[in-house]
């Protein structure tokens, strides 16, 4: 938790990853007994807004769009997520058109030899 204290500012998909792997009942004991108001926003930010936020598209959504399974998924998801969490996108046609921009189409690479 000292990263939560120590900057000067966290963006909310910061504190998402910091703090998602912690159970609820270890959050509300470090909340409970936390000392800097920082941690203690982001902790609390984590609880009430940040825990079950979710991307609209998923993995068959993926597929649809003609990505083939595979560890690419994980990284658009995880892309998607953040941007969600950052205020930055807000609704599905929004993921799409990030999808669009920043991953290559499938096929893309592909020289046609």
């Amino acid at each position: 938790m000292e990263i939560l204290s120590r900057r000067t500012s966290i963006k909310k998909s910061e504190a998402y990853w910091l703090l998602n792997a912690l159970k609820l009942e270890i959050l509300l004991h470090i909340l409970s007994i936390a000392e800097n108001e920082k941690a203690r926003h982001a902790i609390s930010q984590y609880i009430s807004e940040l825990q079950d936020v979710k991307p609209a598209l998923t993995g068959d959504d993926l597929k649809d769009m003609g990505f083939k399974p595979g560890p690419v998924f994980k990284t658009i998801l995880q892309r998607l997520l953040e941007t969600r969490l950052d205020g930055e996108i807000s609704d599905r046609e929004e993921e799409i058109m990030l999808i669009r921009k920043e991953f290559p189409p499938p096929g893309a690479e592909d020289t046609g030899s």
